[in-house]
């Protein structure tokens, strides 16, 4: 099976009431299936939980709406609703070597970077720390390098394979960050969070 995340993170939120939440966000349809956040990113419904302080919706389609070169509609509608938490939306789809990471903070964005093994879509804001890092210290070993040097003689392919996979670190070492959880475990967290679809 096909890696498939699909994750919008908003901090702050301890004292949200979640039943409340889809009518102020305009998601359609009523309280679904209790399934776990691993299975809802292969549902086409969305799904809203829970998780220590922190809201987390699951959406195929609404973490795009995050990834436009101007907020959409729906980003400012989320921003306004939480003024004072930061919002992370992270993507992941290995069948297209599609990743994504947005930052917004306090209503503002901050980063918003997203691309695929052949293009690059947008890449807005100054790079994030974590981004900085892992190019000051590439995750990979000098045989590693020397293979993908081989693999991508052109400059500007290896340039693009390796910001690539830069990208889909970022969002890795992001869901630790914000769900308080070390990179090689957070499939088994997704195992243990419920979610509740809405819709379909």
């Amino acid at each position: 099976m096909s890696l498939k995340l699909y994750l919008i993170i908003i901090t702050n939120a301890a004292n949200i009431n979640l039943t409340e939440l889809p009518a102020k966000l305009d998601i359609k349809g009523q309280p679904g299936q209790t399934i776990t956040l691993a299975q809802a990113q292969y549902r086409d419904s969305l799904s809203v939980g829970h998780y220590e302080d922190k809201i987390i919706i699951v959406s195929g389609e609404k973490v795009f709406d995050f990834y436009e070169e101007t907020p959409t509609a729906w980003e400012k509608q989320l921003c306004a609703l939480f003024p004072k938490s930061e919002i992370v939306v992270l993507a992941l789809n290995s069948t297209v070597d599609l990743y994504g990471f947005s930052l917004i903070r306090n209503g503002q964005r901050v980063r918003v970077k997203s691309g695929n093994d052949e293009q690059q879509f947008i890449n807005d804001g100054e790079p994030l720390l974590e981004e900085q890092q892992l190019v000051t210290n590439p995750p990979f070993s000098p045989e590693e390098m020397n293979t993908i040097a081989a693999d991508h003689p052109d400059k500007n392919e290896r340039e693009h394979y390796l910001d690539m996979e830069y990208g889909v670190k970022t969002v890795e070492i992001l869901i630790g960050k914000y769900l308080g959880q070390e990179t090689t475990g957070y499939q088994r967290l997704f195992n243990q969070i419920k979610v509740t679809t809405y819709g379909n």
